[in-house]
């Protein structure tokens, strides 16, 4: 069974979150024999989609950041370093 509660960058594109939207909504018994193409809800959705893309790029940033070995920012590399008793010399 696949962990879902574990988001990835990578799996969690614009396209991927609007065809799980248009998944989860087509179970519904309001939009099941929805024409999504053309309709105005396609605009909330992809909305919706843009939203999430941008929020799991940033939180991705955030996670890869937290520690020294997969920073890519000089100021949070010699932050923590200087948290962990690292002074360099030069």
């Amino acid at each position: 069974m696949a962990n879902n509660l574990i988001p990835s960058y990578l799996e969690t594109d614009f396209n991927t979150l609007k065809s799980k939207l248009i998944q989860l909504m087509s179970k519904t018994d309001t939009f099941k024999d929805y024409n999504y193409e053309g309709a105005n809800i396609t605009m909330l959705m992809e909305l919706l989609s843009y939203i999430g893309d941008l929020n799991t790029f940033y939180n991705n940033n955030i996670a890869r950041n937290v520690f020294p070995d997969t920073a890519d920012i000089y100021e949070v590399v010699h932050s923590q370093s200087a948290h962990l008793g690292f002074r360099a010399r030069g």
